[in-house]
This record gives C-alpha cells, sequence and structure tokens, in this order.
C-alpha cells in the first residue's frame, strides 16, 4: 500500500506551473448500528416513500375529478353523484395518507436523532 505524500504546514502544494493543490481535511462522522436500529431506520423510509406515493396518487385522483366535475356541465343525477364520491373518497385518502406521511417523517427525524446521540464515533480524515 503506497503511503500519501505529507502535506505542509499551509496545507497547500504548488508545483511550478499554475496549478495549487490546497488540501482540506475532511470530518467523517460513523455511527454504530444495531440490527434493530437499522431495521428502524430502513422501516420507516419505506413507510415513508410508499405513503408519499399514494399521497401523490389520490391527490391527483381527486383534482382529476374536481376539474372534471368543474368543467363539464349536464351530468346525468347518477354520473354527477359517482364523481362526487369519487371526489370524496379521494380527498379523504388524500388527507389519510398526508397524515401518514407526516408521521412517518417525525418518527424517522426523531429515530435518526436518537441514533445520532447513542452510538458516534468521529474520525477526521486528511490530517
Amino acid at each position: 500500500m503506497a503511503t500519501p505524500p505529507s502535506i505542509p504546514a499551509s496545507g497547500q502544494i504548488t508545483s511550478g506551473g499554475s496549478v495549487t493543490v490546497t488540501i482540506n481535511p475532511t470530518n467523517i462522522e460513523m455511527y454504530c448500528l444495531t440490527e434493530d436500529q437499522l431495521e428502524t431506520v430502513a422501516s420507516v423510509n419505506v413507510v415513508t416513500a410508499v405513503s408519499l406515493a399514494f399521497l401523490g396518487i389520490c391527490f391527483g385522483a381527486w383534482l382529476t375529478v374536481y376539474v372534471t366535475l368543474a368543467s363539464v356541465n349536464g351530468l346525468q343525477d347518477l354520473t354527477k353523484a359517482t364523481f362526487v364520491a369519487l371526489q370524496w373518497g379521494s380527498g379523504c385518502l388524500t388527507i389519510f395518507f398526508l397524515v401518514v406521511f407526516v408521521v412517518g417523517l417525525i418518527k424517522s427525524v426523531l429515530g435518526l436523532r436518537k441514533i445520532k446521540r447513542t452510538g458516534k464515533a468521529k474520525v477526521v480524515a486528511g490530517q
């Protein structure tokens, strides 16, 4: 394995030409996770992603039915009642998936904060 070149105290290496290389130290934070913590983070992210996808689908359905009801005149009573029921249903599902998404997002943020507090090992690279 090759050893890295020594870095002067200034952190800059200047060649004879017009190139100056500046080396900045990089901070890398590593977290030790148990299997349960890793599974919790992964499952919360899946729930959040799925609920966001269904939120988009339901909101799109609600908007489509709303635009249809607002722009089409002369619908039969049964057809109009069906569209109104579809609008209410998609609206309720939109609100449901919005709540599920927000709860999943809050759980994810709180879980990550807890993991960051408990198992942190700090490594400074480039020095």
